[in-house]
């Protein structure tokens, strides 16, 4: 069985509580970023566990997997959670 192609069940497995890391990320670009509003990308997205928290916390982001199941999935969540994070079907190799 491919969790990667069970994306309910990926989530129910693989997710908790993100806050830790978006809060990680936002010292990070204050200490470093010479940006005001930095722009995110994440490769292999899959469900959007941290593509979602940082969307929600009013971070530009964009995430792509080449999965469509996980990306469809991905696609209803959003919806539900309100939040507008980009994201495409792409595979890694061919990311420019």
């Amino acid at each position: 069985m491919n969790l990667y192609n069970l994306p309910k069940y990926y989530d129910l497995s693989y997710s908790w509580n993100m806050s830790g890391e978006v809060t990680f990320l936002r010292q990070v670009f204050r200490c470093y970023s010479k940006a005001g509003h930095p722009r995110l990308l994440e490769p292999a997205c899959g469900t959007g566990r941290l593509l979602v928290a940082l969307a929600k916390a009013g971070f530009d982001c964009t995430g792509f997997d080449n999965n469509p199941n996980v990306l469809d999935y991905l696609k209803k969540n959003c919806t539900v959670t309100g939040c507008k994070p980009g994201f495409i079907r792409r595979i890694w190799r061919h990311f420019p």
